[in-house]
């Protein structure tokens, strides 16, 4: 995963990459569950960069109930609640750190603020 993050910034001036931990689920607790919830935690730390963010979804996430994890799976209304999630997260995430962001119009362009 590093190097594909890695990749993915190196090819893509000023990008963002966002790592999610794995969702809640019913199904999903468990010491392995855990484990790979702090590994990909420990993978955003070790990259060390600010345009590297971690989503920790295992916390903020509101899908481990039998209505949004249905018999292994998200319902459509845990697929909603996923989406809502995920642009809840990334818009606080965005409004704490608005001199990061401040440019993310220019990202993909050869435009630049001067």
């Amino acid at each position: 995963f590093t190097n594909i993050i890695n990749k993915l910034l190196n090819e893509n001036n000023g990008i963002f990459v966002f790592v999610s931990t794995i969702i809640p689920a019913t199904s999903y607790r468990g010491a392995s569950y855990d484990s790979v919830t702090q590994g990909i935690k420990d993978l955003v730390e070790d990259i060390n960069n600010d345009h590297v963010i971690l989503l920790d979804m295992n916390l903020y996430g509101n899908t481990a109930d039998e209505v949004g994890y249905n018999n292994g799976h998200l319902s459509a209304l845990g697929y909603d609640r996923l989406a809502l999630d995920y642009v809840s997260y990334i818009s606080y995430v965005i409004s704490q750190n608005t001199t990061l962001f401040r440019n993310i119009q220019f990202i993909g362009t050869n435009y630049s603020y001067s």
